[in-house]
């Protein structure tokens, strides 16, 4: 079945008023007034239930896999008001934030997401164990029992791991040589001299949407139209609701913890580091969480990270940064300095990847010294959550951007970058797009997420609806 938009199947808004239609009948508006917590008032509509309550788990798709047993169509409700204890609301993500749509409120709505995806799970369910907190520090959070992209897209000859597998509830987590490599610029290396790793997961509305839609190989995205759905409200799964939140994607960066790191400040993972044949504990550095809603169909674009990042893993205070950074030449000095956001290591010439650790296990590169580019957007938010966080590994964690359309069709704001993620095209001063034709994967053009997304092609060359991983169908 290929992917085409149902007629119909977005969102039309509606004044501010009260409408309920029995769910018996097919639909089931919930329009609410939303006090926001800088005093806006705003209504929003949200589609609870265009399709029965959970969809026919019964159904096997042309790709041979069944999508989630019992997908639920109840979208959560948008509270946009700051929490000012943690409490199991804080565990619902709503398909979108329902306040003005202004930066203060949608750096707030990331926040929330933020929390909701760093929600202890049910490894049994894949979603919110409401029986925990986000402040209790034991269990995987609920985006790392989400399924890997390489876990969907499989090659010819396989099928798409199941949704929520009993693998899940491993607490060892493996990655190899290619998650070392940053889409732009190579590695990132630790002031320890250890590569980062990077992980991308999706969430339940894409996995049903690609599996139903037979979307995870080449075969199937062949004259497709991707959309990926934005809520309970877009029937796109046979005809059903592919999940209650819309597309979600989130991309993580980790570093290994060290002798020289506090590793109670950070969230830990086991992992068994295959490239390097040695398991290790790493920390959570960076997190992007991209979500296509109704209101933004060109996504949200929430990035956090380490508060340390920049002050203390990647980034040595005492080594001078010159000569100056130039983003088209090597790295221009010896050992006594330290040019910013340069690449520093050298690919093996007979592998032609980089090589982390010597025989003996010792570090083999210099560390990256990483310099944020792009200022941290709201200050004041971050300070109201982390106090929120108090006492947890979360208080180490900031929001650096939030990046979305405004009412006049903007991109707001207009660059945006995470210092472990775009490490090296965080760009040049001032910021640039770069000459045309655009071309984002470049050290000399400025970060955009939602304009390097937009970019993105399927397998067939089409658009991918602002998502690489279509682009890796076999």
């Amino acid at each position: 079945m290929k992917s085409f938009t149902p007629s119909g199947s977005r969102k039309t808004y509606l004044p501010m008023v009260t409408l309920h239609i029995p769910v018996s009948l097919g639909v089931c508006f919930m329009l609410e007034s939303c006090h926001t917590w800088v005093g806006v008032l705003m209504g929003a509509v949200t589609l609870c239930a265009s399709s029965p309550a959970f969809a026919d788990a019964s159904i096997q798709y042309a790709s041979g896999v069944t999508v989630t047993p019992r997908i639920s169509c109840q979208a959560a409700k948008c509270n946009p008001n700051f929490a000012t204890r943690i409490t199991s609301d804080l565990a619902q993500l709503s398909p979108d934030y329902c306040a003005m749509p202004v930066q203060a409120n949608l750096d707030f709505y990331a926040w929330r997401e933020f929390i909701a995806l760093n929600w202890p799970a049910n490894p049994s369910t894949c979603g919110a164990d409401l029986d925990k907190t986000i402040l209790d520090s034991s269990g995987p959070r609920v985006w790392q029992t989400w399924l890997l992209g390489s876990e969907v897209m499989v090659p010819n000859g396989s099928k798409p791991s199941a949704w929520c597998p009993d693998s899940r509830t491993k607490e060892t987590q493996t990655f190899d040589v290619r998650d070392t490599v940053l889409s732009v610029g190579g590695v990132l290396i630790d002031q320890n001299g250890r590569f980062s790793r990077h992980e991308t997961r999706l969430n339940e509305d894409v996995y049903n949407y690609l599996v139903t839609n037979n979307l995870w190989n080449k075969a199937g995205q062949r004259d497709a139209r991707i959309d990926l759905p934005t809520g309970p409200k877009d029937l796109l799964c046979d005809g059903q609701c592919c999940g209650s939140t819309g597309a979600i994607m989130v991309k993580a960066s980790w570093k290994v913890l060290g002798a020289n790191d506090d590793k109670s400040r950070f969230y830990t993972l086991q992992a068994q580091l295959l490239d390097v044949s040695q398991p290790a504990l790493l920390g959570l550095v960076g997190l992007h969480i991209a979500h296509k809603t109704p209101t933004q169909e060109k996504w949200i674009w929430a990035s956090f990270e380490h508060v340390d990042n920049v002050t203390k893993l990647f980034n040595n205070p005492r080594c001078p940064q010159t000569p100056a950074y130039n983003p088209n030449a090597p790295v221009p000095c010896t050992q006594t300095c330290c040019p910013p956001n340069s690449q520093t290591a050298a690919k093996d010439p007979k592998t032609h990847t980089y090589v982390e650790l010597s025989p003996a296990g010792e570090p083999l590169n210099r560390p990256t010294q990483v310099t944020r580019v792009l200022p941290i957007s709201n200050a004041l938010v971050n300070k109201q959550f982390q106090t929120l966080l108090k006492g947890s590994v979360w208080e180490n964690y900031e929001l650096v951007s939030t990046q979305w359309v405004d009412h006049q069709g903007n991109t707001t704001p207009e660059f945006a970058a995470n210092t472990t993620l775009e490490t090296f095209d965080q760009g040049p001063q001032p910021p640039t797009h770069g000459k045309l034709p655009y071309k984002p994967f470049s050290t000399q053009v400025s970060s955009s997420c939602m304009k390097c997304h937009a970019t993105a092609k399927n397998s067939a060359g089409g658009s991918a609806d602002f998502s690489f991983i279509l682009g890796t169908a076999r």
